[in-house]
């Protein structure tokens, strides 16, 4: 029986053995654990298949089951192996989760001012108005932009320009926290949304944001138009028309200051005005 065992138990082990010795250990580590194991495997065959057939060893238990030893190396490096590749996966993946994160957020914010830009409007007045018709909070809105900005580019260049935008936009990020949302809408305008604001709070708010301005920026002056919301039947198209003309009465009485939705100033003339031409 043993002369055929032993050659198909040669064939059987010795080409996976030459192809393990011959295949790159630096680029495959896990040949020399598989070659150690091989053999010592069909070491261990071929002696107990010499005890089974001519009982010429007297141990009593099959040594085959020794070759489970030398195949415990191989098996450690192949969990090893996995390990190493399920952290490095882990990585890449948190990597680009990141690298996704930053993208989705490089998307919503405007890149020159770091606050959101006018995509962010729509969903934000939902969010707000949804959270204000559910917990009964008031909300209020605000426009503003730069007093005579066309001058500025023109004085100061649109280097200057954009510097007067930069900081702005960072005098009014350090007033503002969670309860408001900062975007600018285009060009030199910029919308203020802000949750637990009526609108007697949000215009002294606005108040404080452009005294600020002012005592800042060294001469750049803003004016802001206000208004609030009016419960669920009110649109964001309606909040943003009184808004508008509430910021065309500001220019109206010289600029450089606040007015809200519910000043008489100016009403007949903002009426029929479109806030499009005066800004």
């Amino acid at each position: 029986m043993l002369f055929a065992f032993f050659p198909i138990l040669g064939l059987t082990f010795f080409y996976p053995i030459f192809v393990l010795l011959r295949s790159s250990w630096v680029k495959h580590p896990a040949c020399r654990y598989g070659v150690i194991a091989a053999i010592s495997l069909m070491i261990f065959v071929g002696i107990d298949a010499l005890h089974f057939e001519y009982h010429l060893f007297t141990s009593t238990l099959s040594t085959t089951v020794f070759s489970i030893y030398a195949v415990i190396p191989f098996v450690f490096f192949l969990i090893r192996e996995q390990m190493m590749q399920d952290a490095q996966l882990t990585r890449e993946n948190s990597a680009l989760a990141q690298e996704l994160q930053v993208t989705q957020d490089e998307a919503k914010h405007d890149f020159l001012t770091g606050c959101y830009n006018r995509f962010q409007l729509e969903p934000s007045f939902e969010r707000f108005a949804g959270l204000a018709e559910k917990n009964g909070f008031p909300f209020s809105y605000a426009i503003f932009d730069i007093d005579h900005f066309k001058e500025v580019n023109d004085t100061h260049g649109h280097l200057g320009g954009d510097q007067a935008l930069r900081g702005i936009a960072e005098i009014i990020q350090a007033r503002i926290d969670r309860r408001h949302i900062f975007i600018r809408y285009g060009g030199d305008e910029f919308i203020l949304l802000s949750l637990h604001h009526d609108l007697a709070q949000m215009a002294l708010f606005c108040e404080t944001l452009r005294a600020a301005i002012e005592a800042t920026m060294g001469g750049i002056t803003m004016s802001f138009g206000v208004s609030t919301w009016h419960g669920a039947g009110d649109s964001m198209h309606s909040l943003m028309e009184r808004a508008d003309r509430a910021l065309y009465c500001s220019k109206e009485k010289g600029r450089n200051s606040v007015s809200t939705e519910g000043e008489t100033e100016c009403c007949t003339i903002c009426a029929n005005a479109n806030p499009e031409n005066h800004r």
